[in-house]
C-alpha cells in the first residue's frame, strides 16, 4: 500500500447496526448511497467475501464517468468493512478504505477511514465524496 494522506470521516447514524451493515454489504444497497448525491452508482461486481473483487461506475449528473474497482481485504460481520481502492481519477495510485461501525441500540457510530491518497487535493475530494456518500446512507437505514 502507498504512503499518503488520509480522510476520515465520523458521523452517528440514526439507525442499528445490523441496519447499516446491510446497507454497505448488500449490492443493491450500496448503490442507492455510495458517492455524492451530484452521481448514480451502477455495481457492476460485487464478490463480497475475502479477496472478492468490487468494480463500481459512477456517473455525474454532468455525464462525467468515473471508474472505481478493489478487492475486500477485512470483513469483521456487523464491524468492519475493508477494501482496496483504485480509481480512475487517482492517476493509477492504490488507496485503502476501512468502514467502522460501533453501537448497540438506534444509534451507530459510522468511522470512514480512506488512506493512501495522493496529495492534499486527493483528501479535499474525498472528504467531499465520502461525506455525501455517508449522507445518503443515513438516507437508506433511517428508522
Amino acid at each position: 500500500m502507498n504512503t499518503g494522506q488520509a480522510v476520515e470521516i465520523r458521523r452517528r447514524v440514526d439507525s442499528t447496526r445490523g441496519r447499516v451493515w446491510r446497507a454497505i454489504t448488500d449490492k443493491s444497497l450500496v448503490a442507492s448511497w455510495w458517492g455524492p448525491e451530484t452521481f448514480t452508482t451502477f455495481i457492476d461486481e460485487w464478490d463480497l467475501r475475502f479477496g472478492g473483487r468490487f468494480r463500481v461506475r459512477m456517473t455525474s449528473t454532468e455525464g462525467n464517468l468515473l471508474r472505481i474497482d478493489g478487492h475486500f481485504n477485512q470483513i469483521d460481520q456487523g464491524r468492519t468493512l475493508g477494501f482496496t481502492w483504485h480509481s480512475d481519477m487517482d492517476g493509477g495510485r492504490q488507496s485503502r478504505v476501512v468502514i467502522s461501525l460501533a453501537g448497540d441500540g438506534p444509534v451507530t457510530d459510522v468511522r470512514i477511514v480512506h488512506d493512501g491518497l495522493a496529495d492534499a487535493d486527493a483528501t479535499e475530494v474525498y472528504q467531499w465524496a465520502w461525506s455525501g456518500a455517508l449522507d445518503g446512507l443515513e438516507q437508506v437505514v433511517r428508522v
